[in-house]
Formats: structure tokens, C-alpha cells, sequence
């Protein structure tokens, strides 16, 4: 059989942001072009919710019902971050689901900052530009606000 040899490594994962982590600094790239800056988002004393997903992602389409929902409430601005994707695959998707909120393509500098490798992930920033939830169900984001 084969062999597997597993050695032993000096190098360490870093994940730069957790629940209580300051993003202060955080700009995205929207898919329209245009650049929007956190504190924009955060205006009017507003959550921000970032929904990280793909348009192949089968529990990403089934909690869509619950971010439209988390929506609705007017209490958090949302940025759909789509990985795996283009920007065809994107503009599809938004028209078919009826999004209303801003929508961009994954960049590096994303993946780095927010180590996502789980779709869905929600990270819900306070207005105090802090992360206050890092969640994989919407209903739990849909819970801290009613």
C-alpha cells in the first residue's frame, strides 16, 4: 500500500479575525466596480452582515429565505461575498434570488483577513466596527435581532 508521511511543521495558521476583532480598515470591491468602506456600512448605528457564500452552494440557497428576513428588519446593511464564482454566475444569481444588497466576487485579501473555508459563513460586525458574531446558521443571525 501507500504511505503517508506526516512531518512536523513550524508554521502556524493564523486566523486575523474572531469575534471581538476590530475591522475597522475593511474596504470591498462591490461587483458593479465600485468600493465601499466599512465605516458606510456601519453608519446609523447599523450591523453589518457579510454572507459568504457561492452560487453553488446548496445550504447557502436554502437560507436565503432568513437573510432576505435579517434584512427586512433595517437593522443591518448586507454584502454578499460570492467564492467560487464569476461575475456572470453572480449577476444571475442576484436577478434569479431577487438580492438587494451590494454583492462582490472573493479576493484574496478577504479569504486571508476573514479565513473562510465553510460556506455559508456569516461574520456580523457591530457598529463599533467589531466582529460580534461568526455564525453558519441564519437563524441564529436572525435570533440576535428580534
Amino acid at each position: 500500500g501507500s504511505v503517508l508521511e506526516i512531518e512536523e511543521t513550524k508554521l502556524r495558521t493564523s486566523i486575523k479575525t474572531k469575534v471581538g476583532s476590530n475591522v475597522s480598515d475593511l474596504n470591498i470591491e462591490l461587483l458593479n466596480g465600485s468600493t465601499i468602506n466599512l465605516n458606510d456600512l456601519v453608519a446609523n448605528d447599523n450591523y453589518l452582515l457579510l454572507d459568504f457564500g457561492g452560487t453553488w452552494c446548496g445550504g447557502c440557497i436554502m437560507q436565503e429565505p432568513t437573510i432576505k428576513k435579517v434584512f427586512q428588519t433595517k437593522k443591518v446593511n448586507i454584502v454578499g461575498i460570492f467564492d467560487y464564482d464569476t461575475k456572470i454566475s453572480v449577476n444571475n444569481y442576484v436577478k434569479k434570488h431577487d438580492i438587494k444588497w451590494p454583492v462582490a466576487l472573493m479576493t484574496p485579501q478577504l479569504k486571508e483577513m476573514f479565513s473562510v473555508n465553510a460556506y455559508p459563513t456569516y461574520v456580523l460586525i457591530a457598529p463599533n466596527k467589531q466582529i460580534e458574531m461568526i455564525e453558519f446558521k441564519s437563524e441564529n443571525i436572525l435570533k440576535h435581532f428580534q
